[in-house]
């Protein structure tokens, strides 16, 4: 069973994506914030992380520069609903930082098992 880290701080979200992703089949885990994230990513093997942009304590985009220097290899997907500050869209330098995808909020069921799953398929024929 693959499984996936989701990273928000907005429970609703975070309980949304865990079970759409748990019905898909994935086994899941989550965290609020960035630290906890990383905690979870040295304890646990995981496939994929979705994380926020935007969050309290440790953001998104330093939490992604902080999983790829300690695993390399694995599919991050950036999501966010604040993705853009004037001509600046935080979503594209996360695809800079990393992320193999992005998700500007809200998102369908559908869009997001889609991005989910040819993340997943491309990090296991790239890696």
């Amino acid at each position: 069973m693959r499984k996936i880290l989701v990273i928000d701080d907005d429970d609703l979200m975070q309980v949304l994506m865990k079970k759409v992703l748990e019905q898909a089949g994935y086994e899941v885990y989550v965290a609020r914030e960035g630290d906890e994230g990383l905690r979870i990513i040295n304890s646990q093997e995981v496939d994929l992380v979705i994380t926020d942009i935007f969050m309290p304590g440790k953001e998104g985009l330093e939490t992604i520069m902080e999983m790829r220097r300690i695993a390399p290899t694995l599919a991050i997907v950036a999501i966010s609903g604040g993705g853009e500050r004037g001509n600046y869209s935080f979503l594209n330098t996360a695809k800079m930082m990393g992320a193999l995808d992005t998700l500007r909020k809200p998102f369908r069921r559908e869009q997001f098992l889609v991005v989910v799953q040819e993340c997943l398929q491309k990090n296991a024929v790239e890696y």
